[in-house]
């Protein structure tokens, strides 16, 4: 039985814009009777984002990081070599053998409330356009976890990189045939932590 756990720290900086679009909570924050639907995208747009607690930092869910290598590793549809999972796929061994720790906040720290936004049409015809959350410049650090003691270092590494390019982070990213929230890594710390 293996009793340590490695834990892959990855610094990562955008090389291009980093967009939000979570959904507005209906039911947490209701449409006031007399507000119009611009005054309330006005009053509510800055809910798009991810934050830690209700005001806290801006933040990446640790679920779109570790969907993104996910996908990275569903899209590279390589197998694994001999002795590892019989042929399986990277993706199959890692979809259950890493986990990404925390959600990653955003450097510089940003409150919601400094937070600047991106007018965008959702439609070809902008009747009526949407406010999104956008940063220009940013970077931030996350852990990845070595569930399965088989995964090298070097394809967690590749994985993440190529991620940075083809698939992204956050709203209108590459993999959904968008440009934003590409993403290079400027450095990766290994370590061995006893469990």
């Amino acid at each position: 039985m293996n009793d340590k756990l490695r834990i892959a720290t990855f610094t990562i900086q955008g090389t291009t814009p980093l967009m939000f679009g979570k959904m507005i909570d209906p039911e947490k924050f209701p449409r006031g009777e007399e507000e119009s639907p611009r005054d309330y995208e006005d009053r509510t747009w800055r809910e798009r984002v991810h934050t830690v607690g209700e005001e806290g930092p801006v933040c990446i869910p640790a679920r779109a990081i570790k969907k993104m290598i996910d996908n990275t590793a569903k899209y590279q549809n390589e197998r694994t070599h001999a002795g590892i999972g019989c042929g399986k796929t990277w993706a199959r061994i890692f979809k259950l053998g890493i986990a990404v720790e925390d959600d990653a906040v955003l450097e510089p720290m940003t409150p919601k409330s400094d937070v600047i936004g991106l007018r965008r049409s959702a439609t070809c015809v902008p009747r009526f356009a949407h406010t999104f959350p956008v940063f220009d410049k940013w970077q931030t650090t996350f852990k990845v976890l070595m569930l399965d003691n088989r995964i090298p270092n070097e394809k967690v590494e590749d994985y993440v990189r190529y991620g940075g390019v083809v698939n992204g982070l956050g709203m209108w990213r590459p993999q959904n045939g968008g440009s934003y929230g590409r993403f290079e890594i400027t450095e990766v710390e290994w370590e061995d932590k006893s469990i």
